[in-house]
């Protein structure tokens, strides 16, 4: 295994807003309390607003019944009671079989960022946390998993929250289908894939991603819960009442906007949502009386009665719902990729009217993953890492001339075509001026020949090299499917082909960093 570093910029596939949010958070700080480091973690140990720990382990536990519970993560349930305890957060979808590479990589980051803090913080308790996206109805989203150049997808009909989707026959059979890419032999790929399972997606997802994470001690919560939301009902009371995060996301977005920044999400009137098993639907405010399609209009003291009677029934938006986990978790940072990062920058102001503490962000680490076939490929066609971003096309030109030299290079021949043209002209227009536009014409058929001529021997050369340039063309496409990431698009289980996930997720483990900023590239042997 060998670990490369390519600065964001260099690669082409971050923006310049998310390269700011990587290497410069000080140009940021309007928007943000704190920029992230380890320093500014310590610091904040002594201001972070306490939550509700009883409360919080107490829903944890039950969400954890009947769930394998590993040593680590039983301690660490029991450390969120102390006050000296704080958790570093990441979330994501339910996507199918975990979605994209990235999401094992955002989870080891947390992970890996609580272990440094604990080693320079001894007196103090540091816990990963995954968030745990269940009442996201998006179904589009998640419904899919890619690997071995195949897209596997739950094609279901249920509606609503995704965390409530029952395992139907669609579900089993696809997860049949994931199972036959790994042999039977292959006991922990199945074994894995069996914990896969549940009364319904939250809890299927739940149970996968402590089978492979809970010996690093994670603490996976799910904020679908009637107890969790009670408590929370204080401020999505306040939110029906003064819809206050739309003014306070607008107010923040002209900022944004006069510094050049992007928006990511565009606030509702009332950021929540009302959800019932296959149904989530926005509350939408007419005059002074609430409408919830399909459902009915109901008048303020409706609408808050309803509040206090069913809380769990009240669900926060992409722009309430940072604020509802930050109100639950003693947390000290939130972890999230560069574009879902973005939006947070127009969410401080959200915190500051609701009283609740805004955290440090941070964009987690990028990987590119090199298997080891792909890097035979590499080798052989003696491309440098740092080509790699270049286009396809780029990238077969450089082979070409490399690799046939003088016979591509016709600078010379189109320096003496010119000589050519500009004395042939002068030959005809000195023995007859009349045949000037005569001559022009049959120099454009002379251009068009040559140019003809150039393209026939490239064409050859290409088809001399056709093994190179399809072996290119399958490097690009592996690496940067969709001229994207390769960690949005493929899943981790493409990288286990020989079920060895223990030691895969080990490799991937140690070459993470969350100090480092740069684009990781791992280069299996």
């Amino acid at each position: 295994m060998q670990r490369f570093l390519f600065h964001r910029s260099l690669t082409g596939l971050f923006n310049e807003q998310q390269n700011r949010l990587v290497y410069d958070q000080e140009s940021l700080l309007p928007f943000i309390n704190r920029t992230f480091s380890l320093e500014n973690c310590a610091n904040l140990l002594a201001h972070r607003q306490d939550v509700d720990r009883e409360l919080l382990v107490d829903e944890l536990k039950k969400q954890y019944s009947g769930l394998r519970q590993t040593d680590l993560v039983i301690q660490n349930l029991d450390l969120l009671r102390e006050k000296n305890t704080f958790t570093i957060t990441t979330g994501h979808q339910l996507s199918l079989f975990t979605g994209p590479l990235f999401f094992v990589v955002k989870i080891l980051h947390t992970i890996k960022l609580t272990k440094e803090l604990q080693a320079i913080n001894p007196d103090n308790n540091f816990v990963p946390v995954y968030w745990m996206a269940s009442e996201d109805h998006d179904f589009d989203e998640i419904k899919s998993s890619h690997l071995f150049s195949k897209t596997l997808t739950w094609n279901a009909d249920q509606k609503g929250p995704v965390g409530r989707f029952e395992l139907d026959e669609g579900f089993e059979n696809v997860v049949k289908e994931f199972k036959e890419f790994f042999g039977q032999e292959l006991d922990e790929v199945h074994q894995l894939l069996d914990s896969y399972s549940g009364k319904d997606l939250a809890s299927a997802t739940r149970s996968l991603v402590n089978e492979l994470f809970g010996r690093f001690g994670l603490i996976i919560i799910d904020g679908d819960s009637k107890k969790l939301k009670e408590s929370f009902s204080g401020i999505m009371k306040k939110e029906l009442l003064e819809q206050f995060s739309e003014k306070q996301v607008l107010a923040t977005n002209q900022k944004l906007e006069r510094e050049g920044l992007s928006l990511q999400v565009k606030p509702r009137r009332i950021n929540l949502f009302y959800l019932k098993d296959g149904f989530r639907k926005g509350i939408e405010l007419s005059g002074e009386a609430y409408q919830i399609p399909e459902v009915g209009t109901f008048s303020k003291e409706e609408i808050l009665n309803l509040l206090e009677k069913e809380p769990e029934s009240f669900s926060p938006n992409v722009v309430l719902r940072p604020l509802y986990q930050e109100f639950l978790l003693p947390n000290l940072a939130y972890i999230g990729g560069a574009g879902e990062i973005s939006y947070w920058l127009q969410l401080k102001g959200v915190f500051e009217e609701a009283k609740v503490d805004y955290p440090m962000i941070q964009v987690r680490n990028s990987v590119l993953w090199i298997e080891p076939a792909l890097a035979k490929r590499i080798s052989k066609l003696d491309i440098q890492l740092e080509q790699l971003f270049q286009n396809t096309e780029d990238l077969k030109k450089w082979y070409l001339e490399v690799n046939e030299g003088d016979s591509l290079q016709n600078d010379k021949l189109m320096s003496a075509l010119q000589v050519l043209k500009v004395e042939l002209s002068k030959y005809v227009v000195q023995a007859d001026p009349t045949l000037a536009a005569f001559a022009s014409a049959e120099l454009v058929k002379l251009d068009k020949q040559i140019e003809f001529v150039v393209s026939k021997v490239k064409k050859s050369a290409k088809t001399k090299h056709e093994n190179a340039m399809n072996g290119i063309e399958v490097l690009k496409s592996r690496l940067f499917p969709e001229g994207g990431l390769q960690e949005r698009k493929v899943s981790f289980f493409q990288f286990v082909a020989q079920g060895d996930v223990t030691a895969k997720m080990d490799m991937l483990y140690q070459i993470i960093d969350p100090m480092e900023k740069d684009l990781i590239v791992l280069r299996e042997a």
